[in-house]
């Protein structure tokens, strides 16, 4: 086993330790709640090509997470947040040896230095414990991309197959967006380099290898699904990712990249914006590829109309890649006095963000009904561990600073995830509410005033047990001919907009309780005729 392997495993089970507990102790977000429900009807109904929402089609995701999320709550017996997030957690852990083996190319130094920046990445270590599809579809694009760099140097059948495997991966986690992102770098990163022969052979490579995928998939969902499907698939995965109405800004990106990618993007903005040394050597190509990478990827990210932060995801390996570069340029000697001025602030910064956490961790206690073991014992020791380490180290040392900035991020996110998620899942849990709902509805169908299916509606459908007939509406009138079809029913509806119930004339409205649901506060009430 040589370096670089050896440091991506140890990289990969140092992750593993850090995002275990993670998804283990937070409440589920929204889309994470729809995962569970994906996973529950699959182990009701069977694995198939359309994920299911509550018995109906959804077309805008692959299956691929949900049978993996499906795989692992079959095998820890139930479905949990730790048992849907695992997919994302194992994604993460395989990105790490990826990127330590990409990165081995240019040295061991920087597959190291790209490791400590991947595990420190605010944004990777926070997605990489959800339950959503895009750690795995980082992982796959970091495959397809590693593994093309390094057929493209070696010539090996393997480098190829194994792309083309990240390509496959890719397209059945998130459909054509896995595809085409990295088809988007290898064209760039080809035509910059002007080797147009090396184009025509890739591209009829993989464009062979699409084509028999796409035949294979079209197959199997006309079979399975019927032709409106491959119709609505198109549709759902690749004309409204541009003509749906934009969601945030066309620079959300821009933020996204500089704080979920913080501090390293810095340093990777700084060496995105350099001329590469040591002419066209092995470090200076592997940096243009990353370049290539980060930059294509942001683009056409910021495309697409709807944007959400964890999407710039698969920019995390070149910006470690980047940054690592950046600080390798630092520890030569000839970089020891802008080295000596970008550390000596870095040091008190990092020396006073270890001290904060510290003294958080001792006395939240103090403050909190419930706390971990990890945060009394743990989190103190570590901040003691490291205070030490800058405080025997040069002031001026890159390496000491850049390990000295990694631990406190990674540090700051073992807090959040001891402190803030576990009360973040007290609050959310819906549990109760919805237990209470199925007890007082009977067999009665349960109609929802104004609370989004998309959003606490989903916390509602995973914690059900019921098979009760739903309504989620926001019009009045839908209210009125539901109602009539049955002689009771179960309303609810948002505590601060129980008016409603002065616009439903003839009927006669009991109020039940309140309660809460996700976030929002619900009251409930039996409407009979």
């Amino acid at each position: 086993m040589n370096d670089t392997t050896r440091t991506g495993l140890c990289f990969s089970l140092l992750l593993g330790l850090l995002l275990i507990p993670a998804a283990s102790l937070h409440g589920l977000s929204i889309m994470e709640f729809r995962t569970g429900l994906f996973v529950r009807e699959i182990l009701r109904n069977g694995p198939s090509l359309i994920p299911r929402l509550d018995g109906s089609p959804y077309y805008d995701y692959p299956p691929l997470y949900f049978l993996a999320a499906a795989l692992s709550s079959t095998f820890l017996r139930s479905v949990t947040p730790l048992s849907l997030a695992l997919p994302s957690i194992l994604s993460a852990m395989g990105t790490m040896v990826v990127l330590s083996l990409f990165a081995g190319k240019a040295s061991p130094v920087m597959a190291r230095t790209a490791c400590l920046a991947l595990i420190s990445t605010p944004l990777f270590l926070d997605v990489g414990s959800q339950a959503t599809v895009d750690a795995m579809l980082t992982f796959f694009i970091c495959l397809a991309l590693s593994a093309y760099y390094m057929y493209l140097s070696s010539g090996k059948a393997r480098h190829l197959l194994l792309s083309l495997a990240g390509l496959a991966g890719g397209a059945l986690t998130k459909g054509p967006v896995g595809v085409a992102i990295p088809l988007a770098v290898i064209f760039v990163y080809l035509a910059l380099q002007r080797r147009g022969a090396a184009i025509v052979k890739t591209f009829l490579q993989m464009g062979v290898f699409l084509l028999l995928l796409g035949m294979v998939i079209y197959k199997g969902v006309a079979i399975t699904e019927g032709q409106q499907a491959i119709r609505e698939l198109i549709d759902a995965q690749i004309l409204d990712r541009f003509k749906d109405e934009a969601n945030v800004s066309a620079f959300h990106y821009v933020g996204v990249l500089f704080a979920g990618f913080g501090p390293w993007s810095v340093f990777a903005a700084l060496q995105l914006g350099r001329r590469n040394r040591g002419g066209a050597g092995a470090a200076a190509d592997l940096i243009t590829y990353s370049k290539v990478w980060l930059t294509v990827t942001f683009l056409m990210l910021s495309l697409a109309s709807t944007k959400h932060g964890r999407y710039l995801l698969p920019a995390a390996p070149p910006v470690a890649i980047l940054c690592a570069a950046f600080w390798e340029e630092l520890m030569r000697r000839e970089g020891t006095r802008r080295a000596r001025a970008i550390m000596a602030p870095l040091h008190y910064i990092c020396a006073s963000a270890l001290l904060g956490v510290l003294l958080f961790s001792i006395t939240a206690p103090l403050r909190l009904p419930f706390l971990s073991p990890l945060l009394i014992a743990g989190i103190p020791a570590l901040c003691i561990i490291a205070l030490w380490q800058i405080a025997r180290g040069e002031k001026w040392s890159p390496d000491t600073a850049f390990c000295a900035l990694a631990w406190s991020v990674v540090i700051g996110f073992l807090t959040y995830c001891q402190f803030v998620l576990p009360l973040q899942s007290a609050k959310e849990e819906s549990r109760p509410f919805v237990e209470m709902v199925e007890r007082e509805a009977g067999d009665t169908q349960i109609i929802f005033f104004d609370i989004s299916k998309d959003k606490d509606g989903l916390r509602y459908l995973y914690w059900r047990r019921g098979n009760n007939m739903l309504t989620f509406t926001e019009d009045i009138e839908e209210i009125q001919r539901a109602l009539d079809s049955q002689s009771s029913s179960i309303l609810v509806v948002p505590r601060d907009e129980t008016e409603v119930l002065t616009r439903l004339p003839g009927l006669n409205p009991y109020f039940l309780f309140e309660g809460r649901l996700g976030k929002e506060r619900c009251a409930l009430f039996r409407i009979s005729h």
